[in-house]
Parts: C-alpha cells; structure tokens; sequence
C-alpha cells in the first residue's frame, strides 16, 4: 500500500467482520461506524499512512504494518493490536488509554509468531483534543443539497461527535448560498462568481488555474469533492485566503505546482493570510485547513515538465488549525518509464521530478497555528517544515528527505525558529532513504518542548543523523549564537528514539517582558489548554519479560565531574522531579539569584539557568551534552539525575554574572538600577520573523543588560 495515495472514506457506516484501510498518505478516514474490526494495512503488505478522524469502531483497531498513523476524535471499544509501527499519535481518541499505550508499546498483544521488539516511543497519546473543528461534507436533506458546516470546539474533547446535529454551526444551501464550479471554469469566472455566496464547491477534476482562487469574506468555505486538484498559475499561488478573516475553511483538495522549473521563484500553492500579525488570538472561531494536499513534480496531465515551487503551504494568520496535510515533491511519476515489474529499486531510479525544485513543505508564521497530522516529503532545497510562529502546537509530523536529490546543506526535517518562546511537538518520525546525511533531525529554539522524536535510517546508517535533536540560540537578546545538539536515547535495529530534550520554560525566566514577551503572555500561556499526556508524562517500569526485549541501556554521565560518571536506564526511570534548595538567600551570589528569577535558589528557572549556562560555556560541552536527558526540571524525564549538577551550574553562572555586574555597575550604575527596578521602555511586539531586521541603536541599548550578562 506504499503508493495508495490520494483517495478518502467518508460518511458511511461498514459491518463486514473486518474491514481493510490500506493506504499511505492522503487517505484520510472520516465520520464513520466500522462495527467490527478496523485493519489499516492487508496482511504482510508494507503500508505508510495515515489519518482519521470522527470514527467509532465497534472492534479492534489492528496496526497491522504502519509505519506511522495519527487518529483523532475517535473511539476504540475492544482494544488496539500493534504489529510493528515507528511512529503512533492518538489525540481524543477513547479506548486508548494507559493500559492499551502500555501493551502496544511492547507489543506484548499481538497474534503469535508476530510479536516485535519493544519501542518504548511508538505511541504518542493525549487523552484530549484541544481546539477543533471537523471537515464539512455534503448532504442532501429531502430534496435539496447543503453543506454542513461543523461547529468549532475552543474547548477539549474526545471521541466521535455523538450528536450530529447539535455538533453543527451552520447549513449552506447549494442553490443560493454556494458556488458550485466545474473544471472547464476560468479562474475568473470561479472568483467573480464566489462574490456574495458563502461558499464554493469544486467538483471533480483539474483545475488549471489563470489567478488564483481569492477568499475574501469571514465565515467562507471551499470544500472539494473527489481530491479536486487546483494547479497553480505561473509564479503565483492556487488558493488565498486574505487577512482579518474569522472561521474560513478550506477542506478537500489536491494543489498542484503550475510554475516550470526555470522560473527564479513562485508563491506559496495555499497561502493562508498575507501578512503576519502581533500575538493576539482571534476573538472569534479561528480558520480550519483538512485534508489539503500538495505536490511538486512532473506529471503526464501537466506535458510532463518539471515545477518549482517555493512553499506548498503557509499559514501567516493567527489561530489557524491544519487538520491533515501533506506536502510531497514526488519521489516517482508517470513521465520516466518507471515499471516495478522491471525496475527493482525505486530509491537509485532517475525520476523527471528529481528536476523539480521545492524549498519548504510548510511554513507557519501565524501564532496560536494547531497542526494534527503534517506529512511533508523529499523536499530539498530548504527546511521542509519552518516554524517562526508563537505558541504552535504540533500533533504527529513525519517527513522523508530526499534521495534522489541530496538536500541544501544545513537543511532540517522541523526548523522551529530560534526565537521561539513557546512550541509543544508530539510524535515526531524523521526518516532516510539511501545515502544522504543530515545535521539534524530537528532543530528548535531552547524554548521548545517536544516528545518522542523517532528516526530511521532505510538501507544505511545511523550515523547519517549527525544528531537527532538540536537546540538553537540566535536571538537580538544575546550576541551568543548557541548551539546544543543530543543523539538519540536509544537505537535498535533502524530505529533511534529520545523521549525529550530539556527546555525552558519562558515564564520561568527573569525579565519576562524584557526578552519579548508582550505583557499579556503570561495570561497566553496559562489560556493555552493543559495537556493530559498518556501514560502521564512518565517512562514506566518494565517487568523482567519486557526487560529481555528492551532496547540497549546508555551511560550518561552528569556534569558533576568529568572524572564522574552516572548509568542510567533512560527508558526505564519513573520521572521523580526533584525539588531545588529553599535555602534563603544570603551570599551575594544568592542575591543576584534573586534579582535574576525572582526567587533565588528555589525558583524553578535556577536549575534551568544552570543548563543555559552550560550553553554559553565552553568547557565540558560533552558532559553537558551527555547529561542533557537530566535537567532537573519536571517536564523531563529522569530529572533527579541531574539536579544537584544544574545547581553547581547556576552558581557557576551566578558567580560569573557577579563579576561581570560589578565592571557593569562601575561604568552603567544607573542603567543597571533601572534594570533591577524594571523600569525600561515598553516593550518591543514580538516581530513577525518574515520582517526580521537589524537591531537599531536604542534597540542594542535596550538589550544590553541581557548581553552584559
């Protein structure tokens, strides 16, 4: 099922004792009842999926042999059967719970002769959805046909609607309320007539696009039927949707690449928000992306001839949730006389596409931006996903690099951009195919709290991840440019797994405000929805069974000493976070301490200030690397490992910042005592990173205490 893309199941309610959904990407499954048993690959065949979303099945939901699969707002009833499987995320969905995380992650329940070794990272699980809204369909309701608009859930939930009608915000009538357009329609006459309708439905087919489709009204929807498949105008995007727009939608289509080749540039195929705005979310419901595809590449209906592209898909507006998106520069085609009853190996093949150009997958530069289940592939010329925005959440993200063509040097799978306060990713599969190598799996901001990074290596090895993990410093607040890269936890056969990195908590850093942080972000950030993570945000305790299957231990030794080493079971430690000292402060290292968190010594942010300054410091970077699975604070695992080090660290730092503060006060008294009595100008908006410029002068001032320290 490696090549079943392109097709969905919507709507229909299925009572065979077994049903069979064997797909890879773009194959979404949507508002169903399977009654019995739901298989998402057939047999022994290789499957690379997938998505669903609104579903109840009434038996067993059997793995079978995806690589990678991400479920949504559903409901399980008699269990979850695992095979095998890299990379699992359920959001919302009933009947995965801690117990069924548990079996399915050591895969202790499955049919005999198939039991797999243990993958403690296999399945990602949040017992509910933060913010949703479903995709909108079709009906007809006597004699007339409407579309149904779901209503937008700010709220957390879990499992499938169970009133539909209740469940709905609005009902457009296709006579009057809606554009139905056809594929023989110009771009023109498709956006002249959307004026005054509430939405547009574009039946089957190709549209080869003149302009592109522009929304311009709130509460508008584009809903396609069959994939219908837009292919953009020459240097410029399929679809816009333009600023200041409350509760668009967008659903059901293919977008295609129309620029050749040789052009220098082209506008992102879907362009969601011209132009970036500050970190306010919207009062009303936000925007809602699902099941959108787009591809780059040389295609038979296209004459063959290889595109470009810049971005596939770019979100700028605020609040935007994607639900199901894949950006694929095609790693196969119809116009290079490939033929698998000939050819064996599809990796070393010469494709037309490998002609093709594509720089990013997706690019979200919007704030308060959901994503649950992004799929992007083979892109090379740039990071294939780019995240400058605050506050995003990530759901399940797999990507391919490339392997006919080798990627831009410095090119990552997921670029969170280092000035990123904020950023929560779950269930994160990074794979190569052949012999091309990579920096990093990933690579985000210090601030950025991810978990369950897996990545495999296909026919090759692991050391073509330089690193799996690194953490990014290069802001206007410090002159530093920091850089902290982490291998794996653990490796086994293909596969290499780290449950999490440690990261900062920005509220828990001194001068909130000063580092960027409009004065309402802490009330952001306590508004975003709590997580219930599954199974509780811990790494469990094997049984001796399970201890035989279990992946290699590692050393890790903690930054006490470099004559000291601690061993630890990464994949085996109850997380205990420890408690930093009370101790009142009294030296004038603790002092500082106290100007600097706002607590001294028993504020949470000291032992991450220890770790920051194991950052800055170049001694002992290995040590510090090596311990960096111990950071003391109680968002990662194995914490008590390294506690007392980070405090040795932050008195290090506390030390040093003593000294420079007193050459600081000799010649900047006065700055320095505004900078104590937090009295400095108002501070500076967070910048849209697309507007990235050079610090002025003042603005150089401005940060000096940060610089100096």
């Amino acid at each position: 099922a490696l090549n079943n893309f392109w097709r969905s199941c919507e709507g229909v309610t299925l009572t065979a004792p077994r049903s069979y959904w064997a797909v890879s990407q773009a194959s979404p499954l949507r508002r169903m009842v399977v009654e019995k048993d739901l298989w998402l690959s057939q047999s022994e065949g290789y499957s690379s999926g997938g998505f669903f979303a609104d579903i109840d099945v009434g038996g067993t939901l059997v793995m079978g042999t995806q690589q990678q699969w991400f479920g949504r707002n559903a409901r399980v009833q008699t269990g979850l059967e695992c095979w095998t499987g890299w990379n699992y995320v359920f959001v919302g969905v009933k009947g995965i719970d801690a117990e069924a995380v548990d079996r399915c992650q050591w895969a202790g329940d499955v049919p005999k002769g198939q039991r797999r070794h243990g993958w403690p990272g296999r399945i990602s699980a949040v017992t509910e959805t933060p913010r949703i809204a479903e995709k909108p369909y079709l009906v007809k309701d006597g004699s007339k046909w409407f579309i149904y608009v779901p209503k937008f859930v700010a709220s957390s939930t879990a499992g499938p609607i169970e009133d539909r009608e209740a469940g709905i915000a609005r009902k457009l009538e296709l006579t009057h309320e809606v554009f139905v357009a056809t594929p023989e329609m110009t771009a023109f006459e498709i956006n002249m007539a959307m004026q005054g309708k509430d939405g547009l439905l574009l039946t089957p087919g190709v549209y080869v696009l003149t302009e592109p489709l522009v929304v311009k009204e709130s509460h508008f929807v584009v809903l396609g039927l069959g994939f219908a498949t837009l292919v953009s105008p020459i240097g410029l995007s399929c679809i816009e949707v333009l600023d200041d727009l409350d509760d668009v939608r967008v659903a059901g289509l293919v977008l295609e690449s129309g620029t050749p080749a040789g052009f220098k540039s082209a506008q992102p195929l879907l362009r969601w928000g011209l132009t970036v705005k500050p970190t306010e979310i919207s009062p009303s419901a936000p925007g809602i992306a699902s099941d959108i595809f787009a591809r780059v590449g040389s295609f038979r209906h296209i004459d063959c001839t290889p595109m470009r592209v810049g971005t596939m898909l770019e979100f700028n507006a605020n609040g935007v949730v994607v639900d199901n998106v894949w950006a694929w520069h095609a790693d196969h085609d119809d116009c290079s006389g490939f033929d698998p009853g000939r050819h064996s190996d599809m990796a070393s093949y010469s494709f037309m596409s490998d002609k093709s150009h594509s720089t990013h997958g997706v690019v979200v530069n919007g704030h308060f931006v959901t994503t649950y289940g992004m799929a992007i592939e083979h892109v090379a010329g740039g990071h294939m996903c780019e995240w400058n925005g605050e506050y995003g959440q990530s759901f399940f993200f797999q990507a391919e690099f490339p392997y006919h063509t080798p990627p831009v040097a410095g090119a990552v799978s997921y670029k969170v951009n280092p000035t990123v306060l904020y950023h929560f990713a779950m269930g994160l599969g990074i794979y190569i195919i052949g012999t091309y190598t990579a920096p990093a799996a990933i690579d985000i901001s210090p601030f950025s709290d991810v978990r369950n990074v897996v990545t495999a290596v296909i026919s090759g090895n692991h050391s073509q991840f330089a690193s799996q993990i690194c953490q990014r410093w290069e802001s206007s607040w410090f002159t530093h440019k920091l850089l902290n890269c982490s291998a794996p936890i653990s490796c086994s056969d293909i596969l290499c797994w780290s449950p999490t990195v440690p990261h900062l908590n920005p509220t828990q850093l001194p001068q909130l405000v000063s580092l960027g942080f409009s004065p309402s972000t802490e009330q952001m950030l306590q508004r975003m929805p709590l997580l219930e993570l599954l199974p509780k945000e811990q790494l469990r305790t094997a049984s001796a069974e399970e201890n035989a299957l279990r992946l290699p231990s590692i050393t890790i030794p903690t930054a006490t000493s470099s004559k000291q080493a601690t061993t630890t079971k990464a994949t085996t430690t109850t997380t205990t976070p420890t408690t930093p000292p009370t101790t009142t402060p009294k030296s004038t290292t603790d002092r500082l301490m106290t100007i600097l968190t706002g607590g001294g010594k028993n504020h949470k942010a000291y032992e991450n200030l220890g770790t920051l300054y194991g950052w800055f410091s170049n001694k002992k970077k290995a040590s510090i690397k090596k311990a960096s699975v111990s950071g003391g604070s109680k968002d990662i695992p194995d914490a008590n490992v390294g506690s007392e080090a980070a405090e040795r660290l932050g008195d290090r730092a506390a030390n040093t910042i003593t000294l420079g503060l007193i050459v600081f006060m000799t010649f900047c008294a006065v700055p320095l005592m505004c900078l104590s009595l937090h009295c400095a100008r108002p501070p500076r908006e967070l910048r849209p990173v697309s507007s990235r410029q050079a610090l002025n002068e003042d603005e150089i001032d401005e940060q000096t205490q940060f610089v100096d320290i």
